[in-house]
C-alpha cells in the first residue's frame, strides 16, 4: 500500500482524536492498482468536519465520530507505505526521493490550516519539521516555489526497507 494524507489531530492526554484524507494506492484492499480516495477518523462527539476540494465539499466527518475535535493541536501531511513482514517496501509515490522539482515526487502545495480565529493561515517551514523512517528508502522536504510552499515526498522503497 502506498498513500499520500492529511491528518488533523488532537493529542489531549486522555482522549486522542484524528481525522485522515487522502490517496492510496492498496490493491489487497480494491483489487486493482488504481488510487483511491479514503477517509479516516479515531475515537467517538464535538463539532462536524467537512471536507473541500477546490472549494467544493465532498464530505464531512459528523461530529458524533469524535468526543474532543472542538480544535486540533497538529496539522500533518505526508504519505505512508505498508508491506508484508520480512518483504522489501514498495515506491512511494512516483519512486523518486524528493529533489525540489515538482513531478518529481508526490507533493502537497499551498499547504494552509484554519486558526483559532477561524483564518487560513499559510504554513511556514519553521511550523514544522519532516520526518522520515528510513532516508535511504523514503524522504519529505519543503520547498519553497512558483506554487508556493510545497510538501514534497516519497521513495523508492526497495529491499532495504524490510518491514
Amino acid at each position: 500500500m502506498s498513500a499520500a494524507t492529511m491528518l488533523v489531530i488532537n493529542r489531549s492526554p486522555s482522549n486522542f482524536n484524528l481525522v485522515a484524507v487522502g490517496w492510496q494506492v492498496y490493491p489487497k484492499m480494491y483489487d486493482d492498482d488504481k488510487t483511491h480516495l479514503f477517509i479516516a477518523w479515531g475515537d467517538p462527539t464535538t463539532k462536524d468536519w467537512h471536507i473541500s476540494i477546490n472549494g467544493k465539499e465532498i464530505g464531512y466527518y459528523p461530529a458524533s465520530l469524535f468526543s474532543n475535535m472542538t480544535y486540533v493541536d497538529q496539522v500533518m501531511w505526508g504519505g505512508k507505505t505498508i508491506n508484508p513482514r520480512n518483504t522489501p517496501s514498495p515506491p512511494m509515490g512516483y519512486g523518486i526521493l524528493p529533489d525540489g522539482v515538482l513531478g518529481h515526487a508526490c507533493y502537497f502545495k499551498n499547504l494552509a490550516f484554519v486558526n483559532e480565529f477561524q483564518k487560513s493561515q499559510a504554513l511556514t517551514k519553521d511550523m514544522g519539521a519532516t520526518v522520515s523512517t528510513n532516508r535511504e528508502c523514503y524522504g519529505a522536504s519543503y520547498h519553497n516555489g512558483e506554487i508556493g510552499l510545497t510538501l514534497q515526498f516519497g521513495g523508492p522503497g526497495g529491499g532495504n526497507c524490510i518491514a
